[in-house]
């Protein structure tokens, strides 16, 4: 490991400033950068692990040229403990220093030499490596994570718990389980524009906040792509409000098509015609919806637009037997929904049996106040439907507990492999025991005539994909299902 020589005078006022100047410095410019002179010792070290602080890393990127060559890029590896708050919140403060010295101390003796490590707060690890590119970064990540981590060992004395095992003649250390996060991120100093230090080292924070971006091996590298997705998620959330008050939603909706007889249903779909990106789906603004809190003012334009489309259809014999609405999982735990629902349908008068609430098994909900809330729908005589059928956790759970008059498999099942014997076993098997429960089965997702002839013929109730339709504007709805009903009797002859 590469030391570094700290700065002897006490600290000053003009120092200070130098740091929080160069937290924001570009790093081409950081690296440049003269020594700091009037910061003492004391301030750029951390006292429990005994590394350089946070400061010291503005203090530090001037001296990681290394001496062969020049600066071209550099790499930030950080290094959490997992659940550190709750460990020092189970076990007390002096046993989390304990913890955090360990980590520190393993992590010493495996660092490359020429890299850098600081504690840029309690359990959490820093470590700066100079000339490495995002795969590099990753490996690196990998050796520290698989070194570091693993039970510690902290003297019964330190911790402050009534958990705490009593004191023993002949064992005086308490085995603490420890897990890690790790991610990293990259910058070259040629790239445009050049990130700071603090940037850099946030977006390795970034990655490991995302699960998603971990790879086999535990590190999450940050992926420039996914942040941008992000960061408009953000600015999508604050204009979604605004979308709704000036008329940039709309619905479109798919045919649910009977497998053999039956009317033809229809799910209704928001689409966001945005000013700027154009025609947005739902899988590009919803989940940030849901983050915000803001899913529940667009469930309920949702509902009442659809609903007031299906009543004016329903003057017309070429409406949908039915529509389908989804209603997110906040509106499913709100005690109020029902009620809601209900008002709704006896303001705009319509048939509650020809409205099915699709709620989807991806997202986990509390299944006891779920279930509450299924049972006051289906009393009002509306249908419930479950969506995504086999991505849950545990999906015949969910069916045990919860009443649902509607089944819809997910496209993962509907678009496997039909070579595939196993999955076609549990295809048939889901369609058999849904049956017997007295409920509709939906295939999502069919695209080929081979996945419409394999669904009927495994027992499947109603065909829903981009195969019978692409989602239509409501007049090309009704035109569709004229044509559909049209096109069933010549063949019926």
């Amino acid at each position: 490991m590469t030391t570094t020589t700290w700065v002897q005078q006490p600290h000053s006022r003009f120092g200070f400033s130098q740091l929080i100047e160069r937290r924001h410095l570009p790093l081409d410019e950081l690296v440049v950068q003269p020594p700091i002179q009037g910061v003492s010792p004391g301030l750029v070290r951390d006292p429990v692990t005994g590394l350089p602080s946070v400061d010291a890393m503005y203090m530090a990127v001037p001296g990681v040229v290394p001496r062969e060559g020049r600066l071209e890029s550099l790499a930030a590896v950080v290094i959490q403990i997992e659940h550190f708050p709750e460990l020092v919140a189970a076990f007390g403060p002096a046993a989390g220093d304990v913890v955090c010295a360990g980590i520190a101390d393993r992590v010493r003796t495996v660092i490359r030499r020429g890299d850098y490590l600081f504690c840029a707060a309690p359990g959490e690890l820093v470590v700066l490596c100079p000339n490495v590119d995002d795969e590099v970064a990753a490996q690196i990540g990998v050796r520290l994570r698989h070194a570091a981590t693993g039970p510690l060992e902290v003297p019964q004395a330190a911790i402050e718990s009534p958990l705490a095992p009593p004191p023993s003649a002949t064992q005086d250390m308490v085995p603490v389980g420890i897990q890690l996060l790790v991610g990293a991120s990259s910058a070259r100093l040629a790239e445009a524009p050049v990130p700071s230090l603090s940037r850099l080292v946030g977006r390795a924070r970034t990655a490991l906040a995302h699960p998603r971006l971990a790879g086999v091996d535990g590190v999450a590298v940050y992926d420039a792509e996914h942040q941008r997705r992000r960061d408009q998620g953000f600015v999508l959330a604050g204009q979604l409000l605004d979308a709704v008050e000036l008329g940039q939603l709309r619905l479109v909706w798919q045919p649910i098509v009977p497998a053999r007889r039956g009317e033809v249903w229809a799910e209704a779909l928001v689409r966001w015609d945005h000013p700027e990106l154009g025609l947005l789906t739902p899988d590009q603004f919803i989940p940030e919806a849901e983050r915000t809190g803001l899913i529940a003012a667009l469930d309920r334009w949702v509902m009442r637009t659809a609903v007031e489309q299906a009543v004016e259809w329903f003057a017309e014999p070429d409406a949908p037997g039915a529509i389908s609405v989804n209603a997110s999982p906040s509106e499913l735990l709100d005690p109020d929904y029902p009620a809601r629902v209900g008002a709704l349908l006896a303001e705009t008068g319509m048939e509650p049996s020809r409205l099915i609430i699709e709620i989807t098994e991806r997202n986990p909900v509390d299944l006891a106040t779920a279930a509450r809330a299924i049972d006051q729908l289906r009393a009002l005589g509306v249908l419930v439907a479950l969506d995504d059928l086999g991505t849950g956790d545990s999906s015949t759970e969910r069916l045990r507990a919860l009443h649902v008059d509607v089944v819809k498999i997910d496209r993962s099942y509907v678009q496997g492999d039909p070579a595939d014997r196993r999955n076609l076993a549990i295809v048939k098997g889901m369609v058999a025991t849904l049956q017997s429960l007295g409920t509709v089965t939906v295939a999502e997702g069919v695209e080929t005539l081979s996945q419409l002839d394999t669904m009927t013929e495994l027992g499947v109730d109603r065909i829903q994909g981009f195969l019978w339709s692409l989602p239509l504007p409501a007049d090309d709805t009704a035109a569709w299902i004229a044509g559909h009903k049209a096109a069933v009797q010549r063949r019926r002859g």
